[in-house]
């Protein structure tokens, strides 16, 4: 595995059901700057992206409480929150 990728627990790469669905979904939420480990200890079961410019975290959320979870930790340590997309199917992960 390169070290620009690391795995932090299983992520599926289809999203689960359409827009309005309640359940799991895939996201991908782009930070700026490059996200410490520590914090991400925190945020399991994503994929991890780290860029020099921003970090990329995807993976499955199992419902809107997580997703505001994992946001409300990012924020609160990583304040440049640049974009929380939910993927389709026909999204690259």
């Amino acid at each position: 595995m390169p070290d620009s990728l690391h795995q932090r627990g299983p992520a599926a790469t289809s999203s689960a059901g359409g827009p309005g669905t309640i359940g799991q979904h895939n996201y991908k939420i782009r930070v700026a700057g490059v996200v410490p480990d520590w914090v991400l200890i925190e945020i399991e079961d994503m994929r991890v992206f780290p860029l020099q410019v921003h970090t990329v975290l995807s993976g499955q959320v199992p419902d809107q409480a997580a997703l505001n979870g994992i946001i409300n930790r990012l924020q609160r340590l990583c304040p440049d929150l640049l974009e929380v997309r939910r993927l389709t199917c026909a999204d690259p992960d």
